[in-house]
């Protein structure tokens, strides 16, 4: 059940309102067939659940990729496989089942064309007679009794308290075909050159990153953006791209798993911990009980200048704030103070991220 590389770098199909209610029911019958198909296939290659990552046997190859040239640098780092789970696909895996994190199309959902129609696959589907093992049988991240495989690329460098924005239902963005943030990093997908933001090896002769906008989360607005304005890995993201950030000193990680599902920097999905709820983020990149912080509230899409002098937390007139706040006469621009209390000219004006 082989997919080709173009297949999985396809451009959203959006569902036009000329569509028949028959139309539609015939297309949600058949998506079901479609995935009852896949997670069949699956369970028989020992790729969708379950097992103990022996079924096909490890093989410990060097210089292992797929048919799309991934390899296990890019499988582990976006969390594409997890070995905790009895070596199954990850969170971010665009799994057919689930048509990638259960978000309806019309709140920002993905449905890839053709074959793909609603996710991925399998691993299994990723190889062929010249590639014949999974991520699952050579990765070590991913489950199998190998040696850790050595990273082959330099990552980018992302910018100091940089958070990726998120997809309208507060998970992790996606791209049109499916492709997080972390996939867009541990990939190489972007690079910068001369002062520019290019395609990296692996998106070379699929377009612009321009073109693969996705819906996304801009303050309290759904937007579409691409992956050059949504991840800090592309010279994206915002230091407070939904109104909530991280403590300055806190352990918290930039993205994590909690119960299945990705989230980048904080979330508002009730954890029983977090007692009275609110935002929150983890302080490990599989959210364990316990390792987590309460966030504070940032004005969204603005952030500190670079170089800013600026205080991270700052009160004024008797509020605390962190980062940015417009709570001035002039409602339309943001500032941060220089110092622990706002006082006087003593402040900074801030800056736009880079969505507009």
């Amino acid at each position: 059940m082989a997919f080709t590389r173009s297949a999985r770098l396809m451009v959203l199909a959006a569902l036009t309102s000329s569509q028949s209610v028959a139309g539609l029911r015939t297309g949600r019958k058949a998506a079901r067939e479609v995935v009852s198909k896949d997670k069949a296939e699956a369970e028989a290659d020992g790729d969708y659940s379950g097992g103990d990552g022996s079924e096909d046997g490890d093989v410990c190859v060097k210089n292992w990729r797929d048919t799309q040239k991934f390899d296990c640098q890019l499988y582990e780092g976006a969390g594409w496989c997890d070995k905790t789970k009895h070596f199954s696909m990850g969170y971010g895996w665009c799994h057919m089942s689930n048509k990638c994190d259960n978000t309806p199309i019309v709140r920002g959902g993905w449905a890839l064309q053709g074959a793909q129609r609603w996710g991925w696959g399998t691993f299994k589907g990723f190889t062929n007679n010249k590639f014949k093992y999974t991520a699952r049988q050579v990765c070590a991240g991913c489950g199998a009794k190998c040696p850790p495989t050595p990273k082959k690329r330099s990552l980018n460098k992302i910018a100091d308290q940089c958070v990726d924005y998120s997809a309208p239902n507060g998970q992790v963005f996606r791209g049109p075909s499916g492709y997080s943030c972390a996939a867009y990093h541990h990939g190489g997908f972007c690079r910068l050159v001369d002062g520019q933001w290019k395609n990296g090896p692996l998106m070379q002769g699929y377009g612009n990153l321009k073109n693969y906008k996705h819906w996304a989360m801009v303050g309290k607005n759904r937007q579409k953006i691409h992956p050059l304005q949504a991840c800090c890995t592309c010279g994206g993201g915002c230091q407070c791209p939904t109104g909530w950030k991280a403590p300055r000193n806190s352990k918290c990680v930039r993205e994590f798993e909690y119960q299945g599902k990705g989230y980048s920097g904080c979330t508002t999905v009730a954890n029983p911990q977090v007692k009275g709820g609110g935002a929150w983020c983890a302080h490990n990149a599989k959210y364990k009980r316990g390792g987590w912080s309460r966030c504070e509230k940032c004005e969204a899409g603005w952030q500190p200048k670079a170089n800013s002098k600026c205080a991270s937390e700052f009160t004024f007139k008797g509020k605390k704030y962190s980062g940015c706040t417009t709570r001035k006469a002039n409602a339309t621009i943001a500032f941060c103070a220089l110092d622990a209390v706002a006082r006087g000219n003593r402040w900074e004006k801030c800056e736009k991220c880079g969505v507009r």
